[in-house]
């Protein structure tokens, strides 16, 4: 599993990045601090996914401990014809913000598959996944990885936030052989509806942002410059590039 370590690049762009070792002092997952989900809060979150993705997920089950964290999977449908991933249980643990970005202390996230994508059509548990089979070759799997590893960070004492860069190793290194993208900035789910990123539940407000993967010169662009995030997401929406990863695309800068 990894740590993290939290930079600021020269551009002033916020930037977390995948360590070899976390932080013995972090909690972890049957650290008594971190309670259990609640169920108004676990019913809220589910609530806001029927209503703006879908009413029928399956499970892909990754729980730590005793404390669980799942990544719903959604099949494709008529308004979102690809596959949706969402996690579900990032947001049990309330991030500590700085001052302006209290909203987003609670978060869950998601990325898009397109439809077919190996190992999830049908859709089957990954530790189900039989030896061999696709979801044990790293060019299918790392984005339920990259997926994970993200949603695990407050459970680590970590912050994610709207802009934050997060490249894959330092240096960033692909996550897959054969994949262009070398890191991830979490921003605007392109592609569903914008009232997606906002779930009023009975507990707190919890912030659904994606997962947008990038490549090596995408993420020099978007840490050069303190509103790089924000123009990387402008060329995104110019260049008709969504939540859904597709490996093949270009680069937008």
């Amino acid at each position: 599993m990894f740590g993290w370590r939290r930079d600021q690049s020269e551009g002033g762009q916020p930037v977390r990045r995948h360590a070899d070792r976390r932080d013995p002092a972090a909690p972890t997952a049957t650290d008594p601090a971190l309670a259990p989900t609640d169920p108004a809060l676990a019913a809220g979150r589910d609530a806001h996914l029927r209503q703006f993705i879908g009413a029928d997920w399956r499970v892909l089950p990754g729980g730590l401990g005793d404390d669980r964290l799942d990544v719903y999977v959604f099949p494709p449908s008529s308004e979102h014809p690809f596959l949706t991933l969402v996690t579900s249980g990032m947001s049990d643990h309330p991030m500590a913000m700085p001052p302006g970005l209290e909203s987003q202390s609670r978060m869950e996230l998601l990325l898009a598959l397109a439809p077919g994508w190996a190992g999830l059509d049908p859709i089957a548990p990954l530790e189900a996944s039989p030896p061999g089979g696709p979801l044990a070759d790293e060019r299918n799997s790392w984005p339920i990885r990259l997926l994970r590893d993200l949603a695990q960070l407050p459970r680590k004492g970590g912050v994610l936030s709207w802009g934050q860069s997060v490249p894959h190793g330092d240096p960033a290194r692909p996550y897959a052989d054969g994949v262009p993208f070398t890191g991830a900035v979490i921003g605007p789910p392109i592609g569903y509806s914008p009232d997606l990123m906002t779930c009023e539940t009975p507990v707190a407000r919890v912030a659904y942002l994606a997962v947008l993967p990038v490549t090596r010169a995408e993420m020099a662009f978007t840490v050069a410059r303190p509103d790089g995030a924000e123009r990387l997401f402008d060329l995104f929406f110019d260049c008709d590039v969504s939540a859904v990863i597709d490996p093949q695309r270009p680069s937008v800068v």
